[in-house]
């Protein structure tokens, strides 16, 4: 029959099935949530990267376009530049007036300083795309 030692030793081995199974339960609990946390841990890096792919991409067609720009602007510079000195070598002839010279210098002074802004544009860019690139340090380019 059933003696008391019988019955202590059958509700020791329940108690200690039932912590294991407890133990075991929190254990599973604890491996599902790391995995979830490292699902989403891989979810962001995966949306930074595309955001970072995103920033460059920009940054490079932004650099392309002040590029080209600056390279039409720089043209557009050296033909006022020309017509600069054409118009004053005949201002110190006599068959161009003042206000030829003037409009001349304008012309050329503006042309320059769109050209010179577009170059600032394009370094700007360049500066933002090597920072999207993570190449850019206190030290400047890596």
């Amino acid at each position: 029959g059933n003696t008391d030692t019988d019955y202590d030793q059958d509700s020791r081995v329940g108690i200690s099935v039932s912590q294991n199974l407890y133990a075991g339960g929190r254990i599973r609990a604890q491996k599902l949530d790391a995995l979830a946390r490292l699902r989403q841990a891989r979810a962001d890096e995966d949306l930074q990267l595309l955001a970072l792919d995103d920033q460059i991409r920009r940054a490079l067609a932004q650099a392309r376009a002040r590029k080209e720009a600056g390279i039409v602007l720089l043209e557009a510079s050296d033909q006022a530049r020309i017509q600069f000195d054409f118009t004053k070598r005949e201002y110190d002839r006599g068959t161009k007036t003042l206000t030829d010279l003037v409009l001349a210098s304008d012309t050329y002074f503006s042309a320059a300083s769109r050209e010179i802004d577009a170059r600032y544009g394009f370094y700007s860019s360049l500066i933002s795309l090597y920072s999207a690139m993570g190449l850019l340090s206190e030290d400047g380019l890596r």
